[in-house]
């Protein structure tokens, strides 16, 4: 074989070499392209579920605020009429006070019971009220543990709204108290 047939073919293997380099350099150009494409399609799922879940927590708290606003004129309304009960019940009193002192007594006595049965309904509407939050507390701090868990956010705190003058904080981890 002559010495220009020699060098023409290392010359042709040379340029299939580079084309081979070539064609290794588009093909990962290409996966990294591939890559960067799902790695922002990821991002902007989870960029969409956290607003989802920030709509549905506002609605929550939206909701929340609307049933306290509800319960605190239906208690408004409660006592009113209480009030008004109250007034009439001193004008009969005022009324028959000279009849007799056996009708004092019987409506002294029977306010006493009316009085008694008005705390025990306050009574259980509180207790209802406590149960109704520790089961709100108790769903937020399932919630909050398990996006920790799941690698979606680091332990947050949820402060929820009561009927008290106080509030609760809720963390992703157990409570210290």
């Amino acid at each position: 074989i002559s010495k220009e047939e020699e060098e023409e073919e290392e010359e042709e293997e040379e340029e299939e070499e580079e084309e081979e380099e070539e064609e290794e350099e588009e093909e990962e150009k290409e996966e990294e392209e591939e890559k960067e494409e799902e790695e922002e399609e990821e991002e902007e799922e989870e960029e969409e579920e956290e607003e989802e879940e920030e709509e549905e927590e506002e609605e929550e708290e939206e909701e929340e605020e609307e049933e306290e606003k509800e319960e605190e004129e239906e208690e408004k309304e409660e006592e009113e009429e209480e009030e008004e009960e109250e007034e009439e019940e001193e004008e009969e009193e005022e009324e028959g006070e000279g009849e007799g002192e056996g009708e004092g007594e019987r409506e002294r006595e029977r306010r006493r019971r009316k009085k008694k049965e008005k705390e025990k309904e306050e009574e259980e509407e509180e207790e209802e009220e406590e149960e109704e939050e520790e089961e709100e507390e108790e769903e937020l701090r399932h919630k909050s543990i398990g996006d920790y868990q799941r690698g979606k956010s680091q332990p947050t705190c949820f402060i929820i709204p009561h009927a008290h003058k106080h509030t609760h904080t809720v963390t992703g981890r157990e409570p210290s108290t």
